[in-house]
């Protein structure tokens, strides 16, 4: 598959590696360790069962702790306009399966019908979800919380972030509590729960937290699984506080939906930005455009060009079709992932000097960075 480098709405960012797999031996002999290890379990000399059966435990009551805080979104939107049809019927979906996968496949890469989830931060009616969850023509948001169906005001979101800020006209509900700073670190258990399909009883997954710093630091990675419907919902510490909101789940991300590569949007980095998502601020996402494919299939030190885009700040710089980007501003690239990452991380406007080998030549060119086109 061939990444852009470009900023398109929906960032391709290279996840990390994680482990997917179901409950099994496996992942059994590991939470045994790891309850072991963390003194979750019983006293030194217990068996193994009992070491399973203080995780599930632990697990059960922070889901138990946070779930009064979870709540359920029913999102409606404009289907006679184009950013709010399904994207079943759309041209160019994802190809269809003959036989007993037609409609799983479909349904995989579709943001599908019914509710989704977010967490209340705020006694007071304040509720985080994922931008994903309330974008689009959307005519209205109801939110469903301890059994009532509340209207629900979109403030403001944070492209970067993934998430939103809804205000229903309540007072008193349950309200998600942070974990401390310092809590997350990878390898901890976190525990994710949602509201969908059905609002009334939680939906709960877990894993370990893969890694700290993803999207520019915003979030974390985690092998707890995700989908349409828990996206927005509440991660949380093994003591049910809130470590961050499940966010970067849409329609054709790479990495897909319940695949064992998850990310959560830190409430440190949310905190940083409720001020502004309270007053209604849209905090659009300007990402340096440099109009490249890379060759995912090299096995090299650098970032091997695949196509130009024409007209790109790459065909004005006079880039190629073949050529190893080995340096950007000053920066060794170790392979392309890297070099994505720091595209992602430069604002349109900026100039930058990539040091490019071409055949047996070695070359310096600087690249003005440019807006994404329309539709790009």
């Amino acid at each position: 598959m061939n990444v852009l480098a470009t900023a398109n709405g929906k960032p391709v960012e290279p996840p990390m590696r994680a482990d997917s797999r179901r409950f099994g031996v496996s992942r059994r002999a590991s939470v045994v360790c790891a309850v072991l290890l963390l003194g979750l379990g019983p006293a030194p000399g217990a068996g193994a069962e009992d070491a399973t059966v203080a995780a599930d435990r632990a697990v059960a009551r922070a889901a138990e702790r946070i779930a009064p805080a979870v709540v359920a979104l029913e999102v409606t939107r404009d289907e006679t306009k184009p950013e709010g049809k399904d994207r079943k019927k759309e041209k160019g979906a994802p190809p269809v399966m003959p036989g007993a996968r037609t409609r799983s496949l479909i349904d995989y890469y579709s943001r599908p019908k019914g509710p989704v989830s977010g967490v209340v931060i705020d006694p007071d009616g304040l509720v985080l979800t994922s931008l994903y969850n309330v974008a689009g023509a959307v005519t209205s948001i109801a939110v469903i919380a301890d059994g009532k169906t509340l209207p629900g005001t979109l403030l403001g979101w944070s492209e970067l972030l993934d998430v939103a800020l809804v205000k229903v006209e309540a007072k008193g509900l349950a309200a998600a509590v942070p974990a401390p700073p310092g809590t997350l670190a990878p390898g901890r258990f976190c525990v994710h729960v949602g509201r969908s399909p059905a609002p009334a009883r939680p939906t709960v997954a877990w894993g370990v937290v893969s890694a700290v710093k993803r999207w520019e630091g915003t979030a974390f990675q985690t092998d707890a699984e995700m989908n349409f419907g828990s996206t927005g919902g509440a991660v949380v510490d093994l003591e049910g506080r809130l470590l961050g909101v499940a966010s970067h789940i849409a329609d054709r991300t790479v990495w897909g939906q319940s695949s064992g590569v998850g990310f959560a949007t830190k409430w440190e980095a949310i905190a940083g930005l409720l001020p502004r998502l309270k007053a209604g601020k849209r905090i659009e996402r300007r990402i340096g455009y440099l109009g490249v494919a890379f060759d995912e299939e090299a096995f090299e030190e650098g970032a091997r060009i695949q196509r130009v885009a024409p007209g790109s700040p790459a065909e004005k710089a006079g880039l190629q079709t073949g050529d190893l980007v080995v340096e950007f501003g000053e920066k060794p690239v170790l392979h392309f992932e890297q070099l994505i990452e720091d595209l992602r991380a430069t604002p349109p406007g900026t100039k930058v000097r990539l040091k490019v080998r071409r055949g047996e030549e070695v070359r310096e060119v600087e690249v003005e960075l440019g807006e994404r086109p329309d539709g790009g």
